[in-house]
């Protein structure tokens, strides 16, 4: 059907992976990924509702991932039971792989972002205290110490910080919080 090495040389590759006529999830992506040009990206069980979708306009509807013990088609939306262990029958994934190739160039996979990661306390911590300290008008890169006249950027911070109770849960949660911001050269003090 197709004349270049390069897609004869993926679909023997595809012939040859999983086993009992079955691909994982994991593997079909990164098939997925360099028969549409996107080698460098690991697209994952993610890209499975994209699939579905670019599949279906294609007439071919609904891919069926099997469970990987039980082997139980897995056709609902809800995807978050969905991983890249789950299984594919070997000839779906060839005709994927198939129609992804014959697109190439001519509409690209639309790859879905990476999952994030919710942000950590620490970078809470540090992010609260240096939106406080902008919306205050100080200058991170010269803030004023501690002196006997006047009590300095950091106490102003941490009185303001002590009404956030989930984030600092005291004095010391605070310090820690800016010195690590002091570390991280985001904040310094006059003179420094």
């Amino acid at each position: 059907m197709f004349d270049s090495p390069e897609i004869q040389g993926l679909l023997e590759e595809i012939r040859n992976a999983g086993e009992n006529d079955l691909i994982k999830v994991g593997t079909l992506a990164q098939f997925v990924a360099r028969a549409s040009g996107e080698q460098g990206t690991a697209l994952g069980f993610v890209a499975v509702p994209i699939l579905n979708k670019m599949l279906a306009m294609d007439g071919m509807g609904d891919v069926k991932f099997l469970h990987p013990k039980t082997l139980i088609p897995y056709d609902r939306h809800d995807w978050d039971e969905l991983s890249d262990e789950w299984l594919v029958y070997r000839d779906v994934a060839i005709e994927i792989v198939e129609r992804l190739y014959q697109r190439r160039g001519q509409m690209p996979l639309p790859l879905p972002e990476a999952p994030r990661r919710p942000p950590s306390t620490q970078q809470l911590q540090e992010t609260a205290i240096l939106d406080w300290l902008k919306a205050d008008g100080r200058d991170l890169h010269c803030l004023e110490k501690w002196s006997h006249n006047r009590p300095g950027a950091k106490k102003d911070a941490r009185d303001a910080m002590r009404k956030n109770i989930n984030l600092f849960q005291s004095d010391k949660v605070f310090d820690l919080a800016w010195e690590r911001l002091r570390a991280a050269d985001a904040i310094r003090y006059e003179g420094e």
